[in-house]
């Protein structure tokens, strides 16, 4: 861990160092400021960022989010999503283990077995297509805290009409406990109680990490949904993962559990089996987690959870811009991630391949570097724009796509420009881009619009006629009337933004600029602007108010207006001014204050008592010596 760390610290010094006296900016930010008369070279550019090159940076994560909705915007919804854990008992690993020895005091055999069996996965669904025939990927690897690797993927396959039904369904996943009729279901059965079930809560087990705790006054229950109820047959949702057939067959077993310190049986049957793939399952011995995801409206936060990032240690606020300083605070190195990234491992894949295509371009320049040299510099740099509206203009072949359509049909190559392409695939991706940001947006925009184009003037020129600015150009082009620019970035938005983001966006436009008609963009957007408090709802981890249990749809309605009711508070706003509905619940927690923020209100809403108790059992399991340094009972400070 410690070779990783110098390696790591080394990379980290050397962004550093490159960016005292080494200045990045856009394009159009370049422009932009050598147009200003009374220009300072120095002041252009972020002074501490950690690039999207840096593998588990922020931006680096961002990155591939964007690229993973690319793919699903070109194949559509992905089919499956899988998580694999990788299991310490393997024998692979067990067989290596010198006397006394455990899987944690080897992580090297741990990460090579688990990239071992990661690839042949891979070869699995891709080669073998065991799931049927193959389209594309994306994946990630994390790592536990306790320090065992772990891979997210989500598969995209030619599907018809066949795949979302229950037969199928249920001809490749299940949710039950095999019953052991021969050797082979014995197996598999030892390997679906030892890794597919779901046992963090069993004996409502409140100290689980998975049980909810917001209303002291509510029942707890665990958030991902165990103990499921018993169902006959698969039933496929309009939104979400199926719910599984789980048959009262009568296949169970018990296990003793320790609470308040006394051994508790507990019966484990198929309402705690978390689905899986029995083949899979027999095949890799661990636990992997096998979900069909393609009645999910939402996939995006399928794509977000993928590339969350690992975890983190801690979280530090400073007001100083320096993302390097804020990604070491809170880096969080486990010895199993540290040998991986030593053996160059990958930690992320995408199948096909995303070209980014940029309508700026990034330019490097010395501090204090000659204005002049550097607009020559400028005019001379190739970008894949500027070589697509050169082949365009040579060429009348590939006229018939828009730019970001170029990377399917065409490959780039560095200081030649666009070549037929002749084998492999591509998915070409646009940087996003609100109104707010400018010429760069209408560029985008029209981009999205002119096939063919051969340069800036021709994106600019409607009906014969060259326009001064790409805006006036998609005024033109009728693509700003009646809200239509703001309309046109909402519906790329809610394809790869999280109803969070699109909240603040939607919040800032009607503050800060003139939205002629808000209420028709609510209508239309609405939904996606809050699809992620529905599933807050649902779970329970937001407490109703009372007159709210027999309001059924209207519910989640009234929470998305309570929403923006309060970004909307933060500019002295209100949802009238724009005539815009207004909530009808007081959504207020049980103290009387106002629901602000779901994190903080799962910290602060233990209950004392239970807290008590599980202190005085813990204190009982010390031995001598570590009590002589804890407080007696009676002695314990207040909670």
């Amino acid at each position: 861990m410690d070779a990783w760390a110098v390696c790591d610290q080394n990379k980290l010094s050397w962004i550093r160092s490159h960016q005292a006296n080494i200045r990045a900016d856009l394009y159009n930010g370049l422009t932009d400021a050598l147009e200003v008369a009374d220009m300072d070279l120095g002041r252009i550019g972020k002074k501490v960022v950690l690039p999207s090159s840096y593998v588990g940076g922020d931006r680096f994560m961002q990155q591939l989010y964007q690229d993973s909705i690319a793919i699903v915007r070109h194949f559509g919804k992905p089919s499956l999503f899988i998580t694999f854990t990788a299991n310490p008992k393997w024998v692979e690993i067990a067989n290596e283990l010198l006397p006394g020895q455990n899987a944690g005091d080897r992580p090297d055999l741990v990460a090579r077995v688990f990239n071992l069996k990661v690839r042949d996965l891979l070869d699995q669904i891709r080669h073998k297509e065991i799931f049927g025939p193959w389209l594309g990927w994306v994946w990630t690897i994390e790592y536990q805290k306790r320090g065992l690797p772990h891979l997210h993927l989500l598969v995209f396959h030619r599907t018809d009409h066949q795949f979302l039904t229950a037969a199928n369904i249920d001809s490749f996943i299940s949710a039950e406990l095999p019953p052991p009729d021969d050797a082979i279901s014995q197996e598999l059965r030892g390997i679906i109680e030892m890794t597919m079930v779901h046992t963090h809560c069993i004996a409502h087990n409140g100290q689980a990490l998975c049980m909810q705790g917001l209303d002291p006054f509510a029942v707890q229950s665990c958030r991902k949904g165990y103990p499921r109820s018993f169902r006959v047959e698969t039933i496929i949702n309009a939104d979400g993962y199926p719910t599984y057939r789980r048959r009262d067959t009568r296949q169970a077993y018990s296990v003793e559990v320790l609470r308040n310190g006394a051994n508790v049986t507990a019966v484990i049957d198929n309402r705690r089996v978390v689905p899986y793939s029995p083949y899979l399952s027999l095949r890799y011995k661990g636990h992997i987690n096998v979900e069909v995801c393609g009645s999910v409206k939402a996939v995006k936060y399928i794509d977000k959870y993928i590339y969350k990032g690992g975890d983190r240690a801690t979280v530090i606020l400073d007001s100083e811009h320096d993302e390097i300083k804020r990604y070491l605070h809170g880096q969080y190195i486990g010895i199993t991630e540290a040998v991986w990234r030593l053996f160059e491992f990958s930690t992320h894949g995408e199948e096909p391949p995303v070209m980014h295509q940029p309508n700026q371009q990034a330019i490097y320049f010395a501090e204090g570097e000659n204005p002049a040299g550097l607009r020559q510099r400028m005019d001379s740099s190739i970008t894949t724009l500027i070589a697509y509206f050169k082949s365009n203009s040579e060429k009348a072949d590939g006229r018939e796509y828009l730019y970001h359509e170029f990377p399917l049909h065409y490959v780039y190559v560095r200081k030649k420009g666009w070549k037929p392409r002749t084998q492999r695939r591509s998915i070409g991706r646009m940087y996003a881009a609100s109104p707010f940001m400018g010429k760069r947006y209408y560029l985008r925009l029209l981009l999205t619009m002119v096939r063919g184009a051969t340069s800036f003037e021709h994106l600019q020129t409607v009906d014969g006629i060259v326009h001064e600015t790409f805006k006036s150009a998609c005024i033109a082009l009728r693509l700003l009337e009646d809200d239509e620019e703001w309309i046109a970035m909402f519906r790329d938005g809610q394809e790869f933004m999280t109803g969070h983001a699109l909240r603040h966006l939607f919040a800032m436009a009607l503050q800060h600029t003139t939205i002629s008609n808000p209420l028709q963009i609510w209508q239309q957007f609405g939904h996606s602007f809050c699809d992620d408090l529905s599933h807050l709802l649902r779970t329970g981890r937001v407490i109703v108010p009372a007159e709210g249990n027999s309001m059924d749809n209207e519910l989640s309605l009234d929470y998305r207006l309570y929403h923006i009711q309060q970004l909307l508070n933060e500019y002295g706003k209100t949802l009238a001014e724009f005539g815009l509905p207004q909530p009808v619940l007081e959504w207020r927690n049980m103290a009387g204050q106002r629901v602000e923020n779901i994190l903080v209100r799962e910290e602060i809403g233990y209950e004392v008592e239970q807290q008590r108790e599980l202190a005085d059992v813990m204190r009982r399991q010390l031995n001598e010596e570590q009590g002589a340094y804890y407080p007696s009972g009676n002695s314990l400070p207040n909670i």
